[in-house]
């Protein structure tokens, strides 16, 4: 803020003397302080730096105490912007832990439950003779195989979840590395307040108001590699970062980037939100009408092949597997592979007809 600059604000012209500049003060912070009825505290926070501004022009004392405040504020500063860091560390693995909870107990129970199926396959043949005196050769077959198909889908389950964990741990990773980019944080934050150039938010706004009440895919629509997927969401067995934590993150990270500044609340009540000032404009970042997008390009005959082929190689395994359990041990089991097998011979028959249109229009393409 220019000294001109501070003489508006206050609606004081040059040679003012410090009994004038008292009294603007006074008078301005009468309709302005945050404790009176429609009190604005960025007004004041500005009148205050005016105030300061002024005086430091007609008293040296002022001047020097002044040049003190701001080699504090500078030191402030730096020591926020180190406590923002550590808080995105802390934040990240408080998502990590809790979110894994969920993934390691459902893991766990199911390798408890594989592991025990496990053990049933391998005691079918020493059961003892008493439970097992009326058992054909059949119905011991039947068991191993029920308890062998069973441990089999339990130990899959569990490497699923096993691969779940580490997927949100790079998913964590991942959006923690995307906001080391300041102008990606800037997006971001810009995007949670709907491109309107606010002066101060406070964290309630930030976190549940309707400043920030984005559709549930807005907060992923530039982070890729961190989509919601599968309906075990709702069972918190997602590897996805919510949009919740997503802003956990965001929030000390912006403070880092020196896009939002922290006011120190008032002590007028223990549980009022702290307050942030906005230090850049969100309008700046209001994306551009898209333009409308390209039809797709149809397959060429080589990717059309290859779509064929692995569709094909995919429906064979399976329904061999199928007609092995129908074929050899009448077995229900049969109708898993053959119901998985029906994604893969999809993708066989839409690989043909992509591959006949192909050939149809000379679409070689290398």
């Amino acid at each position: 803020m220019t000294p001109s600059e501070a003489l508006a604000i206050l609606g004081l012209t040059e040679g003012v003397d410090e009994s004038g500049l008292k009294e603007a003060h006074r008078r301005l912070s009468r309709a302005s302080h945050p404790d009176k009825a429609g009190g604005d505290t960025e007004q004041q926070a500005r009148i205050n730096d005016a105030y300061d501004i002024v005086m430091s022009l007609i008293s040296p004392e002022k001047s020097m105490t002044l040049r003190t405040t701001q080699s504090l504020r500078r030191v402030e500063s730096a020591l926020l912007v180190e406590r923002s860091a550590r808080q995105v560390d802390a934040e990240a693995k408080a998502i990590n832990r809790r979110r894994r909870k969920p993934l390691h107990r459902f893991r766990n129970i199911s390798l408890v439950v594989g592991i025990a199926a496990g053990l049933l396959l391998l005691a079918v043949d020493y059961l003892s003779e008493p439970l097992l005196e009326t058992a054909s050769e059949a119905v011991r077959k039947t068991l191993k195989l029920n308890f062998g198909i069973l441990a089999l889908t339990l130990g899959g389950v569990a490497l699923w979840m096993q691969m779940q964990v580490q997927r949100l741990e790079n998913n964590i990773e991942a959006c923690t590395e995307d906001l080391l980019d300041r102008r990606f944080c800037a997006a971001q934050l810009a995007k949670i307040l709907r491109y309107k150039d606010v002066g101060v938010i406070s964290e309630d706004d930030f976190h549940g108001s309707p400043l920030s009440a984005t559709s549930e895919n807005d907060i992923y629509s530039n982070l890729s590699r961190a989509v919601p997927s599968l309906p075990l969401k709702k069972f918190g067995f997602s590897a996805a970062l919510s949009r919740e934590d997503f802003r956990r993150l965001l929030l000390p990270k912006a403070v880092e980037h020196r896009l939002l500044e922290p006011i120190e609340p008032q002590p007028l009540n223990s549980e009022m939100a702290i307050q942030y000032r906005v230090l850049f404009r969100p309008s700046v970042f209001l994306p551009q009408p898209p333009s409308p997008p390209e039809p797709p390009k149809p397959p060429s005959r080589a990717e059309a092949r290859g779509e064929a082929l692995a569709g094909g190689i995919m429906t064979v395994i399976l329904g061999g597997i199928a007609a092995y359990l129908v074929l050899f041990h009448r077995s229900w089991w049969a109708l898993l592979p053959g119901f998985f097998a029906l994604g893969p011979l999809a993708l066989f028959v839409g690989g043909i007809g992509d591959w006949i249109a192909a050939i149809r229009k000379g679409t070689e393409r290398v």
